[in-house]
């Protein structure tokens, strides 16, 4: 019996998701998390030059809620996609066993 090498194309090359948007999610994750540091840091250094405004005082906060959502997504889509490759793969194994099966009954 000869091994039979299957690959099953799962839609995308990043760990993070599947589809086109996946590589576009994580660069806009980095520049936001960007955004957040330099925020962070304005925010201490007005902190040290004395009273700071408000809007510098929470100033963090919008992009720190934007890397929540971010985040969460790339955490959330490759648990949602992973039931659908774990059925594509199921379906080309048992197309597999069945053409193995016509192979042992015609030869």
């Amino acid at each position: 019996m000869d091994a039979v090498v299957v690959r099953v194309d799962q839609g995308g090359t990043s760990p993070t998701g599947t589809g086109k948007y996946a590589g576009w999610l994580r660069r806009t994750h980095r520049w936001i998390a960007v955004l957040f540091l330099l925020t962070v840091a304005a925010n201490f250094a007005a902190r040290v030059a004395g009273a700071s405004p408000g809007w510098v005082t929470y100033g963090p906060l919008p992009p720190l809620f934007a890397l929540m959502a971010s985040g969460l997504v790339m955490l959330l889509v490759p648990a949602v996609e992973a039931p659908r490759v774990f059925r594509r793969l199921q379906l080309v194994r048992r197309s597999i066993r069945y053409e193995q099966d016509d192979q042992q009954i015609f030869t």
